[in-house]
C-alpha cells in the first residue's frame, strides 16, 4: 500500500466519522419530545377524569345552542378552530356530547378494544 492511499484512506475513515457524528447530533436535537407537546386545540381525555371533567372538557369544543332553532349554531363553520379529542385506553360512560363537525375523536388503544364507551 502506498503513502498517498494510506492517507487517503485514513482521511475518507475520518469524514464518514465526522459525517455520522452530525447525523446523530442532528437527530437528537430536532426530535419530537414524548409525549409530544399538544397544542390546546388537542384533548386527551383519561378514564380516571370522572365523567363530569370529561364532560366539561368535551363542552369546550362544542358550538353554542340555538334554543330558536333548536340546534347548534355552528360557528365554527369555516373557522381555524379545529379539535382533535383522544381518548386514553379505558371504559368510559354517561358521555353524552354531540359531537360537532370540526371536531375528531380517536382511541389511543393498541386495538380498538381498548377504548369502549358504555351508556353513552
Amino acid at each position: 500500500m502506498t503513502r498517498r492511499f494510506k492517507y487517503l484512506v485514513v482521511a475518507l475513515l475520518c469524514y464518514e466519522s465526522v459525517v455520522a457524528a452530525a447525523a446523530v447530533t442532528t437527530m437528537t436535537s430536532d426530535a419530537e419530545p414524548n409525549p409530544p407537546i399538544w397544542p390546546d386545540s388537542v384533548k386527551i381525555v383519561r378514564e380516571s377524569d370522572g365523567t363530569q371533567a370529561i364532560m366539561d372538557t368535551l363542552q369546550e369544543t362544542q358550538d353554542s345552542w340555538n334554543a330558536t332553532a333548536q340546534s347548534l349554531t355552528c360557528n365554527h363553520h369555516f373557522s381555524s378552530q379545529r379539535w382533535a379529542i383522544l381518548f386514553e385506553p379505558g371504559t368510559y360512560s354517561g358521555i353524552d356530547l354531540e359531537i360537532g363537525y370540526y371536531v375528531q375523536i380517536a382511541g389511543l388503544g393498541t386495538s380498538p378494544d381498548h377504548v369502549q364507551f358504555v351508556d353513552c
